[in-house]
């Protein structure tokens, strides 16, 4: 997991579930577009990563939780198709994650080697 400053990066599974349960009844396009923004989101401030590994956990688990939430990631790797291939190649801190994330979308359960 991810640490900065003392302070993780990575939400645990207990703040995952939280979230999800305040998020699994809203229209999987609404979701999709909260998500998207959160990806896109650039500071140019040292770090402005940090808010991109924690967007890719949400979509990670929100896909194994299945449902709406599913098919939020789904469309989420439509509308950020570009961020997403950009965080896989090109952010170190993300680019795991952003993999698994294209896969999912994509209806891959099994990561890959690049």
């Amino acid at each position: 997991d991810a640490v900065v400053s003392g302070a993780s990066v990575v939400p645990d599974s207990e703040d995952l579930e939280v979230l999800w349960k305040r998020c699994h009844l809203l229209q999987p396009l609404a979701l999709a577009d909260a998500l998207s923004e959160q990806l896109s989101v650039f500071t140019g401030e040292f770090g402005c990563w940090k808010r991109q590994l924690r967007t890719l956990h949400v979509l990670l688990h929100f896909h194994k939780k299945g449902g709406g939430t599913a098919e939020a990631i789904r469309i989420v790797a439509e509308e950020a198709f570009d961020r997403l291939q950009f965080l896989a190649a090109e952010v170190p801190q993300c680019s795991a994650k952003a993999r698994l994330v294209l896969l999912r979308a994509d209806g891959d359960d099994e990561p890959k080697p690049m």
